[in-house]
This record gives C-alpha cells, structure tokens and sequence, in this order.
C-alpha cells in the first residue's frame, strides 16, 4: 500500500532553513545534495511509514508521533511525522541536537 505524503509548510521550511546554513557553512553543492537525500527520505515515507520508531515527544500527543532518522554522526536530522490513515503528514525536519519540546 502507497500512502500519500504530505508536507507542512513549517516542515518545508525546516528543510528550507537547514540548506540555508549548510549552503552558508560548507557549500553550495553539499546543500543541493542534503536537498535531494532528504526529500528521498522523506519520499520513502510513502512506503510503510510504521517501520519508524515512535518518536521521545510521542507521549505529549494524542496521536503517534513517529521519526525518520536522517544523516550521520553529528549530522543527524528527524523527519516527525504522524499516519493518518493512508496519509503521513510531515509535521518538522529538526537537527537532532535540537530539543523537540521547545520546537512543537
């Protein structure tokens, strides 16, 4: 079964303000190639998105709360997303090292 996929705009801008700094502190390239992997990500959610992990913030919340986890090392991003019957709704793309809690 495919599900839809949907992003929000304050997930797009995540994504968005995450290119920004990587342009900004590395290059050009490296953010379109951070870009493209993490709409893949993203993307693959269409495909058995309850493979994810709940997410640490899951009990604040009355529905599931999941994460896709993106990167390596120090790198790392979570996709929060929530299933909404055959729709995963992408809610933040957040640095690891950031506190969720402060963010949703």
């Amino acid at each position: 079964m495919k599900y839809r996929v949907i992003i929000l705009p304050v997930a797009k801008a995540d994504i968005k303000a995450a290119a920004k700094w990587i342009r900004q502190n590395d290059s050009a390239e490296n953010a379109k190639l951070w870009v493209n992997e993490i709409s893949d990500a993203v993307a693959s959610l269409d495909t058995f998105p309850a493979r994810c992990a709940l997410a640490a913030i899951d009990d604040v919340f009355e529905e599931e709360i999941r994460q896709l986890l993106y990167g390596k090392g120090r790198g790392v991003y979570r996709i929060l997303f929530t299933i909404q019957d055959e729709t995963v709704v992408v809610l933040r793309v957040l640095h690891s090292a950031r506190d969720m809690n402060a963010e949703l």
